[in-house]
């Protein structure tokens, strides 16, 4: 039997390891808000030279993924940082001191203006970061902007045919949303259709009602080496020792190599971070250093979200598993992005394999296998996952509850959440069906060309719906209106690049496709190779 001196000991440990782990965790996240404002100046500059259009890229989130290997939140994080932080000296300055975190001064941004700005910065160093929210709240008489892009997942049991009707409808969602819209964009378009049924009868009538729906509106432990450290902070103060919004004499491969090198930087703090945030949580020791939860210690002592430090902690459990993905992170044979994908499904066995497969494409492409694998492991447990913002997954929630209840009251014995589910597709279908087959195409050919890559841009890399059918062949030079001369690409790509001479291709539609950047000063990757579905840099930099 213990006795109350075990138990003493025992809580003096536990504290012990509590406060060496806070250390590491702290010493981990120093340096790092200059290293993140640096990186946000060079985002912005680079946004604001036109520079993200010359390496050939129509979306950010695209130029995130692809170019820099990082999820577009953390690249539209940085960005808001920066922005916010350029009229605004005395709070940029407490930040880089360390003496207010980045979460702080997003809370506080919208009031730190002017006269005000010097009071909001104290306070910002002195309270928490709740007092402050509160504070905020009883200033402007709102709620304070929530600037961590909450992250939600419904989970519920659904039967393979219960999955086709969802399937069928979410295929007609695509064509009233867009092709390009992520898929819980799409599951709560046709939930909205399912909640507004009620006020709106005669929904669906004509074909361009369907196009146009009501609810489409509303919808740092100190590095092994100090020099590195060091030399990660000096290189972040040189960036940021430009005047603010002072778009520098530089091309755009320059700066996306800076971006690039700041990044590398950036990322030798987040593998030993995640080990000593995995201890943190998994043992419950922020509660020894007197924090309520595992959020608030993330927000208060490390100024980071903890929807980003729980991403960190599911990588490192994964990357524990497979030894050889951590080798390729740190070598950059992966990034970090594509890294996330081939951990969600990799073993053992078939690690070694993705990897390869990784290096040698797009995100896009690593992207499409992992969702898909996703979608037959749900198939084959027979269940779903809705995955997306907190306020999209809560309206899909509220329409299953409410098919439910509506089941029920027609005299059904018990209702699951799959079957409340496929009662809502069938309704979107039942509305949209019949418009959107009235829609007219030019050509029936027409529409299979844009829908060759499940109705997105043909060019790698690009995840923007395909809108127009370029002739590989130019009719100025007698190419023929045929399937085999067509491939569907976005206005972005066609108009301003193809047509303008910056990226070219050739080959046979549907079959084998060259895509080549010409100008190679001016984009991170040469030539692409496309077999059917398959793409393979043949180029440079593939990761």
């Amino acid at each position: 039997m213990r006795t109350a001196t075990d138990k003493r000991d025992e809580a003096e440990q536990f504290s012990r390891l509590a406060h060496r782990l806070d250390a590491a965790a702290v010493r981990l996240v120093r340096g790092r808000p200059a290293i993140d404002l640096a990186l946000g100046e060079i985002f912005l500059r680079m946004g604001e030279g036109g520079h993200i259009e010359e390496l050939s890229f129509s979306k950010l989130t695209d130029f995130a993924n692809e170019a820099l290997g990082i999820p577009p939140r953390t690249f539209f994080s940085l960005c808001e940082l920066a922005s916010g932080l350029r009229e605004r000296p005395l709070l940029r300055r407490a930040v880089l001191s360390g003496r207010v975190t980045p979460e702080k001064a997003r809370t506080i941004m919208d009031l730190a203006t002017g006269l005000d700005e010097g009071a909001w910065t104290v306070a910002a160093m002195e309270m928490t970061g709740k007092e402050l929210k509160v504070a905020v709240r009883g200033r402007s008489g709102e709620e304070a902007v929530d600037h961590d892009w909450r992250l939600k997942t419904l989970r519920f049991r659904m039967t393979v045919d219960e999955q086709d009707q969802l399937d069928y409808a979410l295929s007609l969602a695509k064509e009233i949303v867009g092709y390009d819209a992520p898929r819980w964009k799409l599951i709560e378009a046709i939930a909205r259709e399912w909640l507004a049924r009620d006020r709106n009868p005669d929904a669906g009538v004509e074909a361009g009602a369907a196009r146009d729906p009501v609810w489409l509106d509303e919808m740092t432990k100190q590095s092994d080496e100090v020099s590195r450290q060091l030399r990660a902070v000096f290189e972040a103060e040189d960036v940021l020792s430009k005047p603010g919004g002072e778009v520098p004499e530089e091309n755009a491969l320059a700066m996306l190599a800076r971006a690039r090198l700041l990044l590398s930087r950036r990322e030798r703090f987040d593998d030993p971070l995640g080990r000593v945030l995995l201890r943190i949580s998994r043992e419950r020791l922020w509660w020894w250093l007197g924090f309520e939860t595992f959020g608030d210690y993330c927000r208060e002592r490390l100024g980071i979200s903890e929807s980003t430090a729980r991403q960190r902690i599911r990588l490192e459990r994964r990357l524990a598993r497979l030894p050889s993905l951590r080798v390729a992170l740190k070598t950059g044979r992966v990034t970090y992005s594509k890294a996330l994908l081939i951990s969600r499904d990799a073993t053992p066995l078939d690690v070694d394999e993705r990897i390869a497969e990784a290096e040698s494409t797009t995100w896009q492409k690593v992207k499409q296998r992992a969702d898909r694998e996703e979608r037959e492991a749900e198939r084959l447990n027979e269940e779903i996952a809705v995955e997306g913002p907190e306020v999209a997954v809560d309206v899909v929630t509220e329409a299953v509850d409410d098919a439910r209840r509506q089941i029920l009251a027609l005299g059904a014995e018990k209702v699951t959440e799959g079957a409340a589910m496929a009662r809502i597709a069938d309704h979107f279908v039942a509305v949209y069906e019949i418009p959107l087959g009235r829609a007219e195409w030019r050509n029936a050919w027409q529409k299979s060309v844009l829908m060759r890559h499940g109705g997105l841009c043909a060019v790698p890399g690009c995840t923007r719906a395909a809108r127009d059918n370029h002739h590989i062949i130019y009719q100025s030079k007698h190419g023929p209106d045929e399937p085999w001369n067509m491939v569907g690409c976005c206005r972005f790509h066609h108009q301003r690049c193809i047509h303008r001479g910056l990226l070219t291709v050739r080959g046979r539609g549907g079959e084998v496709l060259v895509w080549r950047f010409v100008d190679s000063s001016l984009t991170p990757w040469a030539e692409f190779e496309a077999v059917s579905d398959v793409e393979v840099c043949v180029g440079l930099d593939a990761a």
